[in-house]
């Protein structure tokens, strides 16, 4: 999700940093164009990239992990989309309240029809213009789909963990 979010707000013009927890993923990070790549525990280092501003979106993947940090980079009126989140996280409100930020769930299969629908038409765009294109961190038969399962859920992937039938 992160891959492709760089790629949709690039070919848009949007100023982006984008966060890994590996070398290799922020060796990933820099070569989608992000204009700044930042490691996940150095986050702190990110707000230089807005003059000390802040954030006016932050999309978080895993806020189990990072939600409570979002918060502390928000811009005034700064939105946190979280993605995903694989536990519980406890979030002190100060944070959101002194910014009047706020913290948005997504669930892409809850949108709308006609949403659903343009958000598939825009992928289809963003393939055949060159600015969207899946990156593949890992790739396992079909038969070693528990360890590919298991990959995804403990490892940091740099791109995305795919099958393939052979």
């Amino acid at each position: 999700m992160g891959v492709a979010a760089l790629q949709f707000a690039k070919a848009r013009g949007i100023r982006t940093v984008g966060t890994a927890g590996s070398p290799e993923g922020l060796a990933l990070v820099r070569r989608l164009g992000a204009d700044l790549a930042v490691a996940h525990d150095d986050a702190q280092a990110a707000p230089a990239a807005t003059g000390g501003r802040g954030f006016d979106l932050v999309l978080d993947i895993a806020a189990h992990l990072g939600l409570v940090q979002d918060i502390e980079l928000l811009a005034p009126g700064g939105r946190i989309a979280v993605i995903g989140a694989r536990a519980p996280v406890e979030v002190h409100p100060r944070g959101l309240m002194s910014t009047g930020g706020s913290v948005h769930g997504i669930l892409v299969f809850l949108a709308p029809p006609a949403e659903l629908h343009r958000i598939n038409l825009e992928i289809v765009a963003g393939l055949a213009a060159g600015t969207l294109a899946p990156v593949v961190g890992r790739s396992f038969p079909l038969q070693a789909a528990p360890a590919a399962h298991h990959a995804l859920m403990t490892e940091r992937a740099a791109g995305k963990v795919t099958l393939s039938i052979d």
